[in-house]
């Protein structure tokens, strides 16, 4: 019964406003989602830097050290508190040398490792958000497209 020719154009319409508001409901969450996954990459990022900062200054308190147990060891050997018999002075402090340098080194790596994993959990969640994003504009497109052929569909009859 078509009284005014109107029904298929109020119908449209409903199932329009009803599509519309879901959409907008998935673009909010969608949106929320990518802020989330970008703050935790931006997180991610700073505590990589943060790591390998750590790890260059731990390094050089490391070869600090060196340097100071290597006057420490001069000043013994000069009083003779150690024996060099069959060491030179020069191999005693070449020793603490190599030793704090190799000491400083995997100190550094051990802070790279560190921050990058710190830099692949931020990509992670870059490519997370990237995947959202691009979910998201594939829904909308699909939704469109299924609205309008709702739209033709119910104005035809």
């Amino acid at each position: 019964m078509c009284v005014t020719g109107l029904e298929p154009i109020i119908l449209a319409a409903v199932t329009t406003t009803g599509a519309i508001g879901e959409s907008i409901f998935e673009y909010k969450s969608a949106k929320q989602d990518i802020k989330n996954q970008l703050q935790s990459a931006k997180n991610a990022e700073q505590n990589a830097a943060y790591e390998r900062q750590e790890g260059i200054d731990d390094a050089r308190q490391r070869r600090l050290k060196a340097i100071q147990n290597m006057g420490e060891q001069k000043v013994q050997i000069a009083s003779g508190n150690i024996m060099t018999s069959s060491i030179s002075a020069l191999d005693i402090e070449e020793d603490e040398k190599l030793s704090g340098e190799f000491d400083a080194l995997k100190i550094i790596d051990n802070a790279k490792r560190k921050s990058d994993a710190y830099l692949e959990t931020a990509n992670k969640y870059y490519l997370g958000a990237y995947k959202t994003k691009m979910n998201l504009k594939h829904k909308i497109l699909k939704k469109g497209m299924k609205i309008s052929m709702k739209t033709a569909s119910n104005a035809l009859y």
